[in-house]
């Protein structure tokens, strides 16, 4: 097998690993969250933060008037790219929806990413590649 198709399937086993570890990390943080705060929230550890950031997203918001204390990460990604690219903010349905997206969106991406590398760098693939997923 040649040393592209390697890397083609790196990516694809990493982009599948992503999404995978996306959806491990919502049910693991939606459990806790649960146990904790006795609500269930609906993407994950971005889901704990609170208040709006006084910098990134939640200050290119703030400062057109439109960003919401309780919009999580996901969620200002998704209302940042429309302020910016269409100068128009989403509704609260429209940033959950777009949040989610951008959730998994990343999950994949990094995990293709990762797989990838790896099959360039097979140090990387030491512990299973857990020291990447944890970091």
């Amino acid at each position: 097998m040649n040393r592209n198709a390697n890397i083609i399937k790196g990516a694809a086993a990493g982009l599948v690993g992503g999404l995978v570890a996306s959806w491990v990390m919502n049910q693991f943080q939606a459990c806790l969250t649960k146990l904790m705060e006795g609500q269930e929230k609906s993407h994950g550890a971005q889901s704990q933060q609170s208040g709006s950031p006084d910098h990134g997203a939640g200050a290119f918001l703030q400062a057109r008037g439109e960003d919401e204390p309780d919009d999580n990460a996901a969620e200002r990604t998704a209302n940042v790219l429309a302020v910016g690219l269409l100068d128009q903010s989403l509704t609260d349905s429209e940033k959950h929806t777009g949040g989610t997206i951008f959730h998994y969106a990343f999950g994949a991406t990094t995990g293709a990413f990762y797989g990838a590398a790896s099959e360039l760098i097979p140090e990387l693939k030491i512990g299973a590649g857990l020291p990447f997923g944890l970091a």
